[in-house]
């Protein structure tokens, strides 16, 4: 659990008893992008994209990292660059999809990046209901764009619950 699941606890003096009163904390205000990708240079590269856009971006090589990051820190944006990465090692990236996907109420977009020559990856990203699966993706002015349009959204829907349900 993290500082935003978990309810704080105050010892209250209530008519000369002692009680004890509960609140949640306030959530962070900014949104942030995080980018997972086991390429440090690819990982820099989405990095860059979306600091143009105005993210402030967490950028991590390792699925555990990113299961923790995801759960304590306020994601708008979740970047899962899968390119390069062999089929047989893509499980624990697939299943950290899954896991943002199934909590979606936390991340509000998540984008999906894959090997040009893999329809199956697409069809995949597609049936879980992510935001955007992009093929052999590599010109950074697409990229950043993407992270524009993507901070719009975002904007667009802080406030309002996001809804598990797709």
């Amino acid at each position: 659990m993290n500082e935003h699941e978990t309810t704080l606890s105050a010892m209250a003096n209530v008519a000369g008893t002692r009680q004890v009163v509960s609140r949640k904390p306030a959530p962070p205000t900014v949104y942030q992008c995080m980018v997972v990708s086991p390429s440090e240079e690819r990982g820099k590269f989405f990095q860059d994209a979306a600091v143009a856009q105005g993210w402030e971006t967490i950028t991590v090589s390792d699925v555990d990292t990113a299961a923790q990051k995801a759960v304590k820190n306020r994601i708008g944006l979740a970047v899962v660059d899968l390119e390069g990465v062999d089929s047989s090692s893509q499980v624990p990236y697939r299943e950290l999809v899954q896991e943002m996907i199934d909590n979606a109420d936390g991340i509000p977009l998540l984008v999906v990046c894959g090997p040009e020559d893999d329809p199956t990856g697409e069809i995949w990203s597609r049936q879980l209901g992510v935001w955007m699966y992009l093929p052999g993706v590599d010109d950074q002015s697409d990229v950043a764009m993407l992270c524009g349009e993507a901070r719009n959204v975002v904007e667009k829907l802080k406030g309002q619950p996001v809804s598990k349900e797709r």
